[in-house]
């Protein structure tokens, strides 16, 4: 580990009445309090006289050893002590990591499961109102918890008492990461401000190495910001190269769209041959007579097929959506085709059914004379399409007419609702994200929060 070294030239020596281990002082007289580190002994020093003053029967195990210095907001430290720190009547615990700045003021760094915290005493008291709320330079700390501490180990020298036998009561209050805390002994009060501190800025003000070891975090700490912060630069990019992706594909679909009527073909239908599901057969174009040859295509009246000539498609993006709209002036009748559509350059066929019906009475109507279906996806290539016509026969008394037109590169609703969802995910993800992390935190209150 790559502590940095402690200079030992200036200290005081002191001898354990206890055990005769040597003691060093960084404080000299001016330690009121010094524990022995080999006999967990806690000293009255006066004068340079140690006396007995109470035992610790828990072993302190710290993760900074004591004479350590360091630097925060411009001010220059060494720590001078560390007290383990137990809420009465449970089972948590923490270190309160005691520093001196050259001005003779002490602050705070505290762990509790891997977080750290930066405490230090306000000059004042403050007022909370009766919701339990503090305002506090302009924010509103909420009321999160309160019990008592006992101090159960200790290392190093302090200022004052810390045995604390009459296990004063705290309270505390909370605006990430910030927190305001409350100590009362009898009728003494005692403000305390901390700010949430991450093990990467503690590393810093400790002037640590890269390979320093510290507790891993564990669950969230009271004060501990969400780590969705804006102002964290990667976060930054990642938001605004995932929102680039958006317009892009808004963009995409919306402006670069290659929409365009392929094949428009509007035919007669031959009522005489027009045929229902139920007597279809296999029809050989080849045995068919009557053939009609039209600009689009060949008609055949026999069996009402209709073949075309080759027509395109193409695409940007070697594939597209094409839209089949079918009109047919139906008149209390329905109306089908059945389409094959043959990619002459791969032989890939498309099968699609189109169809309208149109029935009313003297005070109600059912369906429409036009409808349109989607091929969702279709390569680029030279087509082919064959068309056969299905009608309600008896209802076909007159010739008339329908209109079949193709359309490629047409926008999906899919896309747009994939792309919904996906523009949605990442807000979505992040409240969901702060509701479940606000939930951890409040779950170790005893305020509902």
């Amino acid at each position: 580990m790559s502590w940095k070294p402690v200079v030992e030239k200036d200290y005081i020596h002191y001898t354990c009445p206890k055990c005769s281990n040597k003691i060093s002082s960084m404080l000299g007289d001016k330690a009121l309090y010094i524990v022995c580190k080999k006999c967990n002994n806690l000293f009255q020093n006066h004068l340079g006289t140690l006396t007995f003053y109470a035992h610790f029967k828990r072993t302190l195990n710290s993760v900074i050893p004591i004479g350590t210095t360091g630097e925060y907001k411009g001010k220059k430290f060494q720590l001078i002590g560390v007290v383990e720190v137990k809420e009465d009547r449970t089972s948590y615990y923490w270190n309160d990591y005691t520093i001196k700045y050259e001005d003779e003021t002490v602050a705070s760094f505290i762990q509790y499961e891997g977080h750290w915290s930066y405490v230090e005493r306000l000059p004042h008291s403050i007022k909370s109102n009766t919701r339990g709320e503090i305002l506090y330079e302009g924010n509103y700390f909420l009321y999160f918890n309160s019990y008592r501490t006992v101090h159960v180990a200790a290392e190093g020298e302090f200022f004052w008492d810390i045995i604390d036998k009459e296990k004063p009561r705290v309270r505390e209050f909370i605006y990430p990461p910030y927190g305001l805390t409350v100590e009362e002994k009898n009728t003494h009060v005692t403000w305390y401000k901390s700010e949430y501190i991450t093990q990467s800025k503690l590393k810093t003000i400790f002037n640590f190495g890269k390979n320093v070891w510290l507790p891993s975090r564990s669950g969230v700490f009271s004060i501990q910001p969400i780590p969705l912060d804006f102002s964290n630069s990667i976060l930054r990019k990642v938001a605004f190269f995932f929102l680039l992706a958006m317009i892009g594909a808004v963009y995409i679909l919306l402006f670069m769209s290659d929409e365009a009527t392929v094949f428009d073909l509007q035919q007669e239908i031959n009522p005489s041959s027009t045929l229902s599901y139920e007597n279809v057969d296999s029809i050989q174009v080849s045995a068919l007579h009557h053939i009609q040859i039209t600009d689009r295509g060949t008609y055949y009246p026999d069996s009402n097929m209709f073949v075309s000539e080759p027509f395109k498609i193409s695409s940007l993006f070697n594939s597209t959506a094409v839209d089949v709209s079918l009109y047919a002036p139906v008149s209390n009748n329905w109306f089908e085709v059945s389409c094959q559509m043959i990619n002459d350059n791969t032989g890939q066929e498309y099968f699609l059914e189109n169809g309208v019906e149109y029935y009313f009475g003297s005070d109600w109507t059912e369906g429409s004379t036009e409808h349109t279906i989607t091929l969702s996806e279709s390569e680029n290539g030279t087509y082919r399409i064959v068309i056969k016509s299905f009608a309600e026969t008896y209802s076909l008394t007159q010739p008339t007419s329908y209109r079949l037109t193709l359309t490629k590169g047409v926008n999906l609703w899919s896309n747009f609702i994939l792309l919904l969802v996906i523009g949605l995910s990442m807000p979505i993800g992040c409240m969901i994200y702060i509701h479940t992390f606000n939930e951890s935190r409040w779950k170790n209150s005893n305020s509902a929060g």
